[in-house]
């Protein structure tokens, strides 16, 4: 590759500037070129960061890629090594994988309280509700449940 000018354009690196404000629980990255959670196991990139990443060509590269490519590769790399960063240690890829692991465990329990009592927004602000002592939803007894 060579370069025989670069023009810096100083608003790539305010990731602030021009950017939708939007919750950070969405399946994209919109207030930010990309972030790695550590809890949700997940990186993510801007929908403007995947397009450009789209456009690059793919494999060993010998022409020329314009400044957008390499900032959008940029991003995506430095998103990675935080991944890499995080589950290198034998901490970070047990937290990472917690939330599957959890999802996995519980997935038989959900499936028979969804049978017994129908689909809830929230289980816990549910089971808070319920007037039975942890057990049973509307159980007023404090008699242990036969298994």
């Amino acid at each position: 590759m060579k370069f025989d000018s670069v023009e810096l354009d100083s608003r790539l690196l305010d990731s602030s500037a021009d950017l939708i404000a939007c919750p950070v629980d969405l399946n994209a990255c919109l207030n930010s070129h990309g972030l790695y959670s550590p809890f949700q196991f997940v990186l993510r990139l801007s929908p403007e960061v995947h397009r450009k990443l789209a456009a690059l060509p793919t494999g060993i590269v010998t022409e020329q890629v314009d400044f957008d490519g390499l900032q959008a590769f940029s991003t995506f790399l430095h998103e990675t090594i935080h991944w890499w960063q995080h589950v290198g240690s034998t901490t970070g890829l047990m937290l990472s994988l917690s939330y599957p692991g959890q999802a996995h465990a519980n997935y038989t329990h959900l499936k028979k309280l969804l049978a017994s009592i129908g689909p809830k927004k929230s289980i816990r602000r549910f089971v808070e509700a319920a007037s039975g002592p942890g057990g049973e939803p509307g159980c007023r007894c404090n008699t242990p449940r036969r298994r």
